[in-house]
């Protein structure tokens, strides 16, 4: 996403703060529906209960919240520390017991 906002000046934090300019609203577009086609092949392999998509992009999305989460997937409450906090989880449940 970073790589297509910065064309336009924006950082992928920003872009959805000026989903108002088409360029940035059919950027948005293009990722929302590459992450969507990801996160529903993810789900047909691994049929998970539930997505979380964490991070600053998920902090941003906005109106775009409800689209998302009618699709088995929740953002994360954890914003940018999420990946850490799940990588301080793994390694606390002993996480070399699952491989």
């Amino acid at each position: 996403l970073q790589k297509m906002a910065e064309p336009l000046g924006y950082t992928a934090k920003t872009l959805f703060d000026h989903a108002d300019d088409a360029a940035a609203r059919q950027i948005i577009d293009r990722f929302l529906g590459r992450l969507t086609v990801t996160v529903a092949n993810m789900m047909s392999l691994l049929n998970p209960q539930v997505v979380v998509l964490g991070g600053g992009v998920a902090a941003s999305l906005g109106d775009y919240r409800d689209a998302i989460e009618r699709a088995r997937v929740e953002l994360s409450e954890y914003d940018n520390r999420a990946g850490a906090l799940g990588a301080c989880c793994l390694a606390e449940s002993g996480w070399q017991s699952m491989i």
